[in-house]
Formats: structure tokens, C-alpha cells, sequence
């Protein structure tokens, strides 16, 4: 069987750095939690020493767990839990937090702390490349072709093939006039385009894999010191949610014209999530409430109230109709699981991350402190 047909037979990876081992169970635990949804233990994370505070930091729907050394990354199977491969960071540097995986689970591209980004073949374990390079921020394109990284402290994005290291840099739009916000990126869900935040009131699109200019949107800003602080596209690609200092906006990319701007009254904004359709978006900040809204009429859906800052929110399958949202830290027991639909909380604390495919969700065991892999399903 090829790995491409491993992956849709078996379903995605879970991608943790450390030692861990996999224990899968047998007996069907049943949890009951609220509002009718029940989640059923299927795996437990063995774990061998402390996970690091930094541990949340997922992208792309794959777990990234980073022990006290960081030397290995191991993929295991999140529908099953069987082990799969294992790359190994020689030398003295130690992985950090930034890891990713392409969507078809082909390529791996991980940086350390001596600031290089490594990027293997998953297949096989085969270091592709290793790129030294100052940054704050990396990001692998979704196709697994590219990889983009950027530094708070500079104005460039650079992009590198992930096979032979060719790279372009992007530092000012097509007329030169505005220059980048270098660690405020994004990938297009197809890896064909790269949207990047401009100075203040601008985001800009480039082709991911020629670096050639394509379109520049002016977002609303009412405040002359607005900075965006985020950007992200849509699953379906045709939208860009960008935030800033109080403002939240949803531009079209084939207009390029703004399709709603969130009424005031939000402080600042830490996180813009789609919902895995597309038909929501979820914003959230320091006025500790997350809030929903329609992506085509703009009506506000649902409020969630916290006690904390909001910095990360993220949704199950459509069909559960759960959303976990992160308060102040990337730490499990600062996060919530709420129901959608009815507004009740399901769970507080222990919560850690969705499966790829929103249908597992992951969760620390409170009895044993293990983490466990549960299946989830909700009765109307």
C-alpha cells in the first residue's frame, strides 16, 4: 500500500516531538458530559516526562507537543493511533513549537532554536532541507511546496522552495509605497496564494510560487493607529478575515472590496476562526467574550462570555456543533469546550485539540493526567 493510500485508508497524523508512546484501549469508556454529547476514550498518551508550557501551538489540525529536550518528531495516526515514522533533529538545537505538516501528510517543516527550518519527507524521514534564517514565524504552504517565514523586528517574507531552497522575498507592494508586516502571513487553503498585512490599513496577495504581485486591498480602518494584527483566508479561499486593535473586517478577494466590517464596541482582537464550512466566523479578544458571526449577512449568531483574554477558538465537524476556546494561555486547563446550538458548556479545562477532521477531540484523562484520544457524538 503507497503512503497516499495509507493516509485515506487510515485517516491523518498527529504530530508530537518528544518520546511519547501510544496505549490504545480496548474498553469503551463512555464520558457524559452535558447538553446530550458524549465523548468515548479511544487512545491515552503515554507520557514520559513534563510537556513544555508552549505545548498548545498546533497549525494545519495536527498536534505538536514539545518535551524538555525536543530532539524527535513522531507521527502517529489520529484515527487509530499507529505509530508511523519518526524524524530525529541531530547536533545541539532543540525543536521548537513551530512544526507543520502538509495536507497530504507528505512534508514535515519544523524550526529550532537556532532559528533554521528543517523540512523532511515524512515518507521516508528524509531531510529535505535545513534553512538558516531569522524569524519569528514559519509557515509550510498547504500543498507542502513552500515554506514562509517572517520576523517581528523586520519588514520581508521570505519563501523558500522546500526541495532545492530557491527563494524570493516580498518587502513592499507593487507601487513601493507600503511596506510588509513580516510576521502577519497567510496561505490561500489551495498553497497558491500569499496574503500578507501591509502598514496599517492594506493587505496585499502575491502568487506563493513566483513571488509575483496580484492584488492589494484597502481594509477599513477607523483609527489612524489601527495595526493589523492577523489575516486569514476562508476554507473555500474566496474570503480574508483581517483584525486589528478593535476592528474586524471580512474583505471578497475577487472584489477586493470589504464584505462586512464588525460593529463597534470589541477591544482588541486576538483571533478570527472560520467555522470548518465556512459559514461562521468567530472573533475574540480582550473583552473576553468570543462572538459569532453569519459570513453573509454579518448578524451577530452567538456570544460566549470568559473571564480571560480569548487568543485561540477552534471548531469540531459541522456536525457536532462544538467549538473549544482558548483563554490567556496555550495550556489545556485554560481552555473550554462549548455546544454551539444550545450555548452550554460542555467542558472547562482538560481540553487540548480537534482531530484534523473535527470528529476526535483531545483531552486530558483528570484521573490519570494522561492524554487521551476521544471520539465524539451528540444526540439533539
Amino acid at each position: 500500500m503507497s503512503f497516499a493510500e495509507s493516509v485515506r485508508k487510515r485517516g491523518t497524523y498527529i504530530l508530537l516531538l518528544s518520546s511519547f508512546a501510544l496505549e490504545l484501549l480496548d474498553a469503551q469508556a463512555q464520558s457524559a458530559t452535558p447538553g446530550n454529547v458524549s465523548i468515548r476514550l479511544v487512545g491515552v498518551f503515554a507520557e514520559p516526562g513534563p510537556i513544555r508550557a508552549d505545548a498548545g501551538h498546533v497549525i494545519g489540525g495536527l498536534r505538536s507537543l514539545v518535551d524538555g529536550k525536543g530532539k524527535r518528531i513522531l507521527l502517529w495516526d489520529d484515527a487509530n493511533g499507529a505509530f508511523f515514522q519518526q524524524l530525529v533533529l541531530d547536533g545541539e538545537s532543540d525543536l521548537s513549537s513551530a512544526t507543520e505538516i502538509s495536507r497530504d501528510n507528505q512534508i514535515v517543516a519544523a524550526s529550532d532554536n537556532d532559528r533554521y527550518v528543517r523540512i523532511w519527507e515524512a515518507r521516508t524521514s528524509r531531510l529535505l532541507n535545513a534553512i538558516q534564517v531569522k524569524h519569528d514565524r514559519m509557515r509550510l504552504s498547504p500543498d507542502g511546496r513552500v515554506v514562509a517565514v517572517g520576523s517581528f523586528r523586520g519588514d520581508t517574507v521570505t519563501v523558500f522552495d522546500v526541495r532545492n531552497g530557491k527563494s524570493f522575498q516580498v518587502s513592499e507592494d507593487d507601487d513601493g509605497t507600503s511596506q510588509v508586516s513580516s510576521a502577519i502571513f497567510d496561505f490561500s487553503p489551495d498553497g497558491r496564494l500569499l496574503v500578507l498585512a501591509q502598514k496599517k490599513d492594506r493587505i496585499s496577495l502575491w502568487d506563493a510560487k513566483s513571488g509575483a504581485f496580484f492584488k492589494r486591498i484597502v481594509v477599513p480602518a477607523k483609527s489612524v493607529f489601527s495595526l493589523l494584527y492577523g489575516i486569514k483566508f476562508s476554507p473555500q479561499g474566496n474570503l480574508i478575515a483581517s483584525y486589528s486593535n478593535g476592528e474586524a473586517n471580512l474583505v471578497e478577494i475577487e472584489s477586493g472590496k470589504p464584505r462586512f466590517t464588525f460593529p463597534p464596541g470589541m477591544r482588541q482582537t486576538n483571533v478570527m476562526t472560520f467555522s470548518r464550512d465556512g459559514k461562521t466566523v468567530a472573533t475574540g479578544g480582550n473583552d473576553n467574550v468570543v462572538r459569532l458571526w453569519d459570513v453573509v449577512s454579518g448578524k451577530l449568531l452567538r456570544s460566549f462570555r470568559h473571564s480571560k483574554d480569548i487568543i485561540r477558538i477552534e471548531f469540531s465537524d459541522p456536525a457536532f456543533g462544538l467549538m473549544i476556546v482558548g483563554e490567556n494561555s496555550l495550556k489545556a486547563r485554560d481552555a473550554y469546550l462549548w455546544r454551539i446550538e444550545t450555548g452550554e458548556l460542555v467542558e472547562k479545562g482538560n481540553v487540548w485539540k480537534f482531530s484534523r477532521d473535527g470528529k476526535r477531540l483531545l483531552k486530558t484523562i483528570p484521573e490519570t493526567r494522561k492524554l487521551g484520544i476521544f471520539e465524539i457524538s451528540v444526540k439533539d
